[in-house]
């Protein structure tokens, strides 16, 4: 909900979203996880910036950039 705030209060106005609980998680099969590791030249529409960014995200102490 933390990060909803923020965004919403980023662009100014109230956004039409739902958010409830997780209710229906599958985590997908082993082949699919960190498919632009094993695949590098595969199709991906996320600049490869991104990735960079979410793994510096995932290794802070916060799980946030500092």
């Amino acid at each position: 909900m933390e990060a909803y705030n923020r965004e919403e209060k980023s662009v100014g106005i109230q956004l039409a979203v739902e958010v409830e609980p997780l209710k229906n998680f599958y985590k997908a099969e082993e082949y699919h996880q960190k498919y632009l590791v094993k695949n590098p030249g595969g199709y991906c529409h996320i600049p490869k910036e991104m990735f960079k960014l979410n793994s510096e995200v995932k290794n802070s102490p916060t799980g946030n950039l500092e």
